[in-house]
């Protein structure tokens, strides 16, 4: 009776990891995006492999909420927004002292400017939760927390009272001219 048992408890156990599989196909067909970033991921790592920011470190809970780490895919390939390549090493060139990234989003400008310029402090404001503790969860993995602050919402009053030498990386879905 015992190998019954024994045989009965791993039939289901494969009908669970059935069912789990079926979980993640049906997710995969809800959201193509999050099937690509798996197989990106799976493929590659979780590190950028070129551009300005090779070798920055992503996470595994990125992978799987595409919707906090936008163009995940495009961002490990190197190939995210490959047309501001050239202005991210002219301001990597100049060595600014502080950076602002205001829509830091899930931290790729923040934390790979950070890494690039290790003499640079870095204020990241993004008002989502999810992507704002991604950010600081990328900058924490890739050893640069004590560099980069996180907060939510930027205001002009705070922009107003930097410094000259800052380079300021804005993309806040239309919040651009209010805040300038």
């Amino acid at each position: 009776m015992p190998r019954v048992l024994r045989r009965r408890r791993e039939l289901d156990d494969l009908r669970g990891r059935v069912a789990q599989l079926e979980q993640e196909l049906d997710d995969a067909r809800l959201d193509p995006g999050l099937w690509v970033a798996r197989r990106v991921a799976d493929e590659l790592g979780l590190t950028v492999t070129s551009g300005p920011f090779a070798g920055l470190r992503y996470v595994e809970g990125a992978v799987g909420a595409p919707h906090v780490a936008d163009c995940l895919p495009a961002k490990l390939l190197g190939s995210y927004e490959k047309e501001l390549h050239p202005a991210i090493e002219w301001a990597i060139q100049t060595g600014f002292s502080t950076i602002v990234n205001v829509g830091a989003a899930d931290g790729y400008y923040a934390v790979g400017l950070a890494l690039r310029m290790p003499e640079a402090r870095v204020h990241a404001f993004e008002v989502d939760d999810g992507r704002r503790d991604l950010c600081g969860e990328l900058a924490r993995v890739n050893g640069v927390a004590e560099r980069v602050e996180t907060a939510g919402a930027c205001d002009p009053e705070w922009l107003a009272a930097l410094e000259e030498d800052c380079l300021l990386v804005m993309d806040c879905e239309g919040c651009e001219v209010g805040l300038l």
